[in-house]
């Protein structure tokens, strides 16, 4: 089976096999420990790769040269590799960071809700992290 985000066996939902899109909240569990390629701009509404409580991811989801747009519902990781050392990513809701590596991008993050940080590593790339949410937003770290 291809790793690859477009590929829409790799998927399941209520509908069926379909690749997520806008409106879909993306969860990465311990039901699969593949890892994912995104191999094409995107937008789904979150992200969520879920810890131990709801059974930890253990795979690495790589960006890519893409763009990832990720709508209000926020990005979520608590386990897993998240690479996007390469990729764009735009985040409208809150990013929260509670275990597992997250690589950020060389280039050009934002964030529109919270930033989070509380466990697990953040490697930053030296790139730009953009906070621009419409109303205050925390930034956590510890």
């Amino acid at each position: 089976m291809s790793p690859n985000w477009s590929e829409s066996s790799n998927w399941s939902s209520a509908g069926g096999s379909t690749t997520p899109n806008g409106n879909d909240i993306v969860r990465f569990n311990s039901t699969t420990a593949d890892n994912c390629t995104i191999n094409q701009d995107v937008s789904v509404a979150g992200i969520v790769i879920e810890g131990q409580a709801r059974g930890a991811y253990a795979g690495t989801i790589t960006l890519g040269n893409n763009t990832l747009n990720i709508g209000d519902e926020g990005f979520i990781q608590a386990s897993g590799t998240f690479d996007a050392s390469v990729g764009t990513v735009f985040c409208d809701g809150d990013v929260t960071l509670t275990g597992g590596t997250f690589i950020a991008p060389s280039a050009l993050m934002t964030a529109g809700g919270d930033f989070t940080h509380t466990a697990g590593t953040f490697n930053n790339s030296s790139g730009t992290l953009v906070f621009n949410a419409e109303d205050d937003a925390t930034i956590t770290t510890s």
